[in-house]
C-alpha cells in the first residue's frame, strides 16, 4: 500500500475527469465511484471503454463490484477463467 498514489477527477460522463487525470497517468487501475456511469440512457455505450483507453488502464465501477459480489451467491459460480487473457 505504500506505493498507492491516489488521483481524483470529477466528471466521468462529461469526460472532465479524464481530462484532469491524463496528465498524471498512466495508471494501473481506475476506480470510478459513481453509480450508473455508462448505464444512463444518454451515456454512450462505449463510455467506460473510452475512459479505460484514455487513462491506459482498466476501470472498475460499483456496478461491476456488485456483479462480482452477486456471483458469489450464484450457483454454479461464474466461470471466471473464460475472462482471463493468457
Amino acid at each position: 500500500m505504500a506505493a498507492v498514489e491516489p488521483h481524483f477527477g470529477v466528471g466521468i460522463a462529461d469526460r472532465r475527469a479524464v481530462a484532469e487525470l491524463t496528465a498524471h497517468g498512466p495508471f494501473d487501475l481506475a476506480l470510478i465511484w459513481g453509480y450508473g456511469d455508462g448505464l444512463a440512457p444518454h451515456d454512450p455505450e462505449t463510455l467506460l471503454a473510452e475512459v479505460s483507453e484514455a487513462l491506459g488502464c482498466p476501470t472498475i465501477t460499483p456496478n461491476v463490484l456488485n456483479i462480482f459480489n452477486a456471483r458469489m451467491l450464484a450457483v454454479p459460480a461464474w466461470p471466471e477463467r473464460i475472462h482471463v487473457e493468457s
